[in-house]
């Protein structure tokens, strides 16, 4: 399954994978928007085995995901991809980041968005370079970084976890700027379960 991440740096645009900074260990999101109030999270503490690759929905020079589809709510990605091989599972992570507790038709369209299209790459993936991830080895993972609640941002494995919300999505509470972190590792052991 490593290959994954060396067809998908091949596959998806260097202008995309550009707007995530990713280290060995972490990876950070930013949104480049002036007026947000959250302007990057960072994930990390991923398991030491862990491949991981990021990218972003999010640029400003694309408009929308699709030429072929002409409606408006169709054509919004989100601000970070994130995958994650460990062992032979293959999460993805679907990230955005909001400012002062956002309505929910603010972020589900944008979701749902990046999952279709993690969706098609995936189909891709198999019928071009013919790899084939399991259903029962693939976790999508809807999160939502959030500044409403800022107290909490900093997660432990035992304080402040993920609270799920309407749209199966995980809603994380963070500091505005750009100081947040959040620790992966604990919170796929737990989905993986």
């Amino acid at each position: 399954m490593t290959d994954l991440i060396n067809k998908l740096k091949i596959t998806i645009s260097e202008e995309s994978q550009k707007q995530i900074l990713c280290g060995d260990k972490f990876i950070k999101i930013k949104e480049d928007k002036s007026s947000a109030k959250l302007k990057a999270v960072t994930i990390d503490k991923f398991h030491k085995n862990d491949h991981i690759f990021g990218f972003s929905l999010d640029l400003e020079r694309f408009k929308q995901l699709s030429l072929y589809v002409n409606r408006k709510n169709y054509n919004k990605g989100c601000d970070g991809i994130i995958v994650v091989v460990r062992n032979n599972h293959v999460y993805f992570l679907i990230c955005e980041l909001k400012s002062n507790n956002p309505k929910q038709k603010d972020y589900l369209n944008q979701i749902n968005n990046s999952e279709a299209f993690i969706c098609y790459l995936i189909k891709a993936l198999n019928y071009f370079d013919n790899i084939d991830i399991k259903k029962e080895n693939l976790s999508i993972i809807r999160l939502l970084f959030d500044t409403q609640n800022i107290n909490k941002a900093i997660l432990r494995p035992n304080d402040n976890k993920p609270k799920l919300i309407k749209g199966n999505i995980y809603k994380i509470d963070c500091f505005e700027g750009d100081s947040s972190t959040f620790p992966i590792k604990y919170f796929l052991d737990s989905c993986n379960t």
